[in-house]
């Protein structure tokens, strides 16, 4: 229904709606195809939880219209806690542990890893 085109100027929508939702100095990062990193310092882990689940409600109350097409946009969440010694590479390890979990759960979901 999409071309790859099309594909990536909705995932370009998606991170301008992402960045919209969160604070000023919070980091996001396309991490492959259709995954996202946001990298959230100096808050706790329920802070986090908060965060991701008011992005998740945005792009799930977000109206767009492409190209002819209404497209609801549905997004889940893996979270990951630093804990000392975590190598970058073991974080990612854990969020994408705690998002398969979520996407398993169905749409919309958020899963933490700690």
């Amino acid at each position: 229904r999409f071309t790859t085109q099309s594909m990536l100027e909705i995932t370009d929508i998606l991170t301008k709606l992402i960045q919209s939702s969160i604070r000023k100095g919070t980091k996001v990062y396309r991490y492959g195809g259709e995954e996202f990193i946001l990298i959230l310092n100096r808050v706790t882990l329920e802070e986090s939880i908060k965060s991701v689940k008011r992005i998740v409600k945005e792009v799930d109350e977000s109206k767009l219209f492409y190209k002819g097409h209404d497209i609801h946009l549905t997004i889940s969440a893996g979270i990951a806690k630093y804990k000392t010694g975590d190598s970058s590479e073991t974080l990612i390890e854990k969020a994408d542990r705690a998002l398969y979990e979520a996407k398993k759960a169905g749409k919309n979901c958020v899963k933490v890893v700690e």
